[in-house]
């Protein structure tokens, strides 16, 4: 090649596609600390409130906060209430002496003698141990649902 004047440009290398679609730590940590009180569906609609995007770029629902806990390895909703001292909907049945059917019915009229949780979107429930405290008798005050843990 004879002559001419030549030109050399340096471009940065492009992200891969992981690294494109990868998510703020910001809303990770947010994901994380709203866990404490929230489902992943509910998570989803707070974020989407605050106009936040997936690393995609796409709005936010349930089963995409799911999949940002595990990928995150961030504590599940049950582990964290487990931590906090809630039963299952089996040990609150064997402790309160009732079938689990019972203690459904119960939690739905709002008649049950401990207070309850919503784990899931699923309308599964974790219920607060009698035992932790003794006399506190709390009335449910969340919507109804079939399914339980």
């Amino acid at each position: 090649f004879k002559g001419g004047a030549t030109r050399s440009l340096t471009l940065a290398r492009p992200l891969s596609a992981w690294e494109e679609h990868t998510l703020s730590a910001n809303i990770v940590a947010e994901i994380d600390q709203l866990l404490d009180e929230h489902t992943p569906g509910e998570i989803a609609v707070i974020l989407n409130a605050k106009g936040l995007l997936s690393g995609c770029g796409r709005s936010f629902h349930g089963n995409r906060v799911g999949k940002i806990c595990r990928a995150y390895n961030l504590k599940s909703r049950s582990e964290r209430l487990r931590e906090r001292g809630f039963l299952t909907l089996d040990e609150i049945s064997a402790c309160l002496g009732l079938s689990k059917g019972t203690v459904k019915n119960k939690r739905a009229q709002g008649k049950l003698p401990v207070g309850c949780v919503l784990l899931s979107d699923d309308g599964q429930y974790m219920y607060e141990d009698p035992a932790a405290a003794p006399g506190a008798e709390k009335q449910n005050s969340t919507s109804t649902s079939s399914n339980e843990v």
